[in-house]
């Protein structure tokens, strides 16, 4: 599969730090084949590589790696590199801060303490991938013909302002996303699509997480939660909403919910516990409701399908696959 330039970049950035801080005896070189990339470092151990622009940072949700696998990510602060080293996971950063170790125990890299870099945001798209063209793309990929509005009526759909709609939909037809031409159309959705999820969990999403909890009577997570009142503007996200939107194929592990209700209400209608380790992770949506989505309960099956992806789970990705299959054509 053909990388973003957000997956490009990162790794570019990532390798060139990493190879600076390596001593001579240890040259590293990365080459593709049809598995996907990998990583050589000297002349017999070799890591492949898994490109994630947009993880989460929460160690917490991820799920055990396959061996030799590495995860190349924006940044890993030093706790966050604590729990990656104990589940298992290799990891390196942008800014270079590492845990390299193969399965042999020949190889052992570890490089810690390294500042966040600063990251031009034009480099990923610019406008398009500001705050508010993540939501006028959200509101695009929910309804691919709301393209051929006009910009008054996709501004008044997605609630931006207009000036905002024309430099965004520029910024599209730029990296030929768009076409322009009457009536307009949208190019590549997949890979769009791709990018949106990948921006979204990177600058977006971190900035919308309210809190985690826990449930009041743990046997909720396994059975029961679905017959839970959801407070008013009150949603599944995630794992929960492939479970409803699937007729139950996924059996729920984490729970995500979209919520604007207080705090308060929340934990008395659903009987939640604050809990940093919690598995209902809450959020505060960052778009109106779509008009029209399959169930009332639910996020929309792309935002649900963001969630999945961006989990790392590899479990979520066949779920998310199987979300795409039946929503996202």
């Amino acid at each position: 599969m053909r990388q973003t330039p957000e997956e490009k970049a990162l790794l570019d950035d990532a390798l060139t730090a990493l190879s600076g801080l390596l001593p001579k005896q240890l040259p590293m070189k990365a080459k593709p084949s049809r598995e996907g990339l990998y990583l050589r470092i000297s002349k017999h151990t070799s890591f492949r590589l898994l490109v994630r622009p947009g993880w989460l940072s929460n160690a917490a949700e991820l799920r055990q790696p396959e061996p030799g696998t590495v995860l190349v990510v924006p940044y890993v602060g030093e706790s966050q590199g604590a729990q990656l080293r104990a589940q298992g996971f290799c990891y390196l950063d942008r800014a270079g801060n590492a845990w390299l170790s193969d399965a042999a125990h020949e190889l052992a890299i570890l490089i810690l303490g390294r500042a966040r870099p600063q990251v031009a945001t034009q480099a990923a798209g610019g406008q398009l991938f500001s705050r508010n063209g993540l939501r006028l793309l959200y509101a695009l990929l929910l309804e691919s013909q709301l393209v051929r509005e006009p910009y008054r009526a996709i501004a008044a759909r997605a609630g931006l302002p207009t000036a905002t709609v024309g430099r965004a939909l520029l910024s599209l037809q730029s990296q030929d996303y768009l076409r322009q031409e009457k009536p307009r159309r949208l190019l590549r959705l997949t890979e769009l699509r791709r990018r949106w999820i990948d921006a979204y969990g990177e600058t977006l999403r971190p900035k919308l997480v309210a809190g985690r909890y826990r449930w009041l009577e743990p046997e909720r997570a396994r059975n029961g939660w679905q017959q839970v009142p959801l407070p008013a503007g009150t949603r599944w996200g995630g794992e929960p909403a492939a479970h409803l939107l699937l007729d139950g194929y996924l059996l729920p592990l984490d729970f995500t919910l979209y919520t604007t209700a207080p705090r308060g209400e929340l934990m008395g209608t659903m009987r939640l516990i604050p809990d940093p380790n919690g598995r209902v992770q809450v959020l505060v949506p960052f778009e109106e409701p779509p008009t029209e989505t399959p169930l009332p309960n639910c996020v929309s099956p792309l935002l649900a399908y963001a969630d999945l992806i961006l989990s790392g789970d590899p479990r979520n990705q066949e779920v998310a696959a199987m979300l795409a299959e039946q929503y996202l054509k």
